[in-house]
């Protein structure tokens, strides 16, 4: 079984609209999962190298491949169908281990799309950057268009970040990178609390990070909202940040 967790068409997906500029994903892999928190490296850690890994839990979108699973993608069928249905719509993995690019069952996939979850605060963190700058390497070397979504701080994954703060952070990043032009201002806003692990934002914060973002990157194709198809807060979430959306403009 290959260490990385690659997850393939028949496991939870990643999906992408980019006609539409709208991201969705199953949350089969998030029911049994731990919450994706990255274990943080204190301050004044000596910095990794490259191609180091951050451990990290219950990585979202992803799932182990078989090679049954794989083998039954290619095969025609109902699926096939369904792919001819839906022309206008691109399907691509979500994985933060870089070791995916190098996995035979990924490969298998062709596809052209991958999304790489990152701190808003990567810029001003040596460690996180690191991280980012490898992933996004190896993603284009293996000539993949690249979805970003910003999400916690691995120091700080219990504080929101105010608007001001996520603002000037995300912009340090976007001109770190500016080949980069799909994103998504925070992972599965409506996760909500996790006692010792995590905050999400408001509606309210929600909708503000989405306005910056779409200020700091001007001609970005920016994702609405991202949010984690759970049977609570998810309505919420989404009817709320739409008035919150139009109120702040």
């Amino acid at each position: 079984m290959p260490k990385s967790r690659i997850a393939i068409l028949l496991a939870p997906l990643l999906c992408l609209a980019t006609v539409a500029g709208v991201a969705c994903q199953s949350s089969a892999s998030h029911s049994s999962s731990a919450p994706r928190v990255s274990q943080s490296t204190p301050q004044g850690s000596k910095a990794p190298t490259a191609g180091s890994s951050l451990a990290r839990t219950g990585a979202t979108g992803t799932a182990r491949a078989t090679k049954s699973s794989a083998n039954s993608t290619a095969s025609p069928g109902p699926f096939t169908a369904t792919a001819h249905a839906a022309s206008g719509f691109l399907t691509g993995i979500g994985d933060e281990q870089t070791e995916m690019f190098s996995n035979p069952y990924w490969q298998r996939l062709h596809t052209k799309i991958v999304r790489y979850i990152v701190p808003y605060d990567a810029a001003v963190r040596p460690y996180s950057l690191q991280e980012a700058s490898v992933w996004i390497h190896d993603a284009e070397a293996a000539h993949q268009q690249i979805l970003l979504s910003f999400y916690h701080s691995e120091y700080t994954p219990l504080k929101m970040p105010s608007v001001s703060t996520y603002q000037s952070d995300v912009q340090k990043f976007i001109k770190l990178f500016p080949h980069i032009r799909q994103y998504q201002p925070w992972d599965e806003a409506n996760r909500g609390t996790i006692p010792h692990e995590l905050v999400s934002p408001s509606p309210i914060q929600a909708a503000q990070y989405y306005q910056v973002l779409r200020r700091v990157c001007a001609g970005c194709q920016i994702v609405g909202l991202d949010v984690l198809d759970q049977q609570t807060t998810g309505r919420r979430c989404v009817t709320s940040k739409n008035s919150s959306a139009r109120s702040t403009g």
